[in-house]
């Protein structure tokens, strides 16, 4: 008879890390996905904000109805993807940060 050896305790934490995985993958397959914002609404967020590059925070409500009502796009939408546009903008934020350090 040939006896197999126990699992030691790395060989048995692989196999729960193993099943983990596969619980996690299998979960983010059924995980609904946020939709992307179509490239005609980029376009209309992308416009306001090269016509308010100076000062690109649509704050003010009719600015930001007329936006929502283009775009078709939720406030809390058009408000992150104002914020992620102006973090990715190296020009703007160069810009911004030395107009701010000179009110200092």
């Amino acid at each position: 008879k040939v006896r197999k050896r126990p699992q030691d305790a790395t060989e048995k934490q692989l196999s729960a890390d193993r099943n983990q995985t596969a619980a996690r993958e299998e979960k983010s397959h059924t995980r609904a996905r946020g939709k992307g914002i179509k490239p005609e609404q980029k376009e209309i967020l992308q416009t306001w904000f090269d016509e308010n590059y100076e000062h690109p925070y649509p704050n003010d409500e009719t600015e930001m109805q007329r936006l929502m009502d283009e775009s078709g796009l939720t406030k809390k939408r058009i408000l992150n993807w104002f914020r992620k546009r102006r973090e990715t903008d190296l020009d703007w934020r160069k810009k911004h940060k030395r107009e701010s350090s000179s009110l200092n």
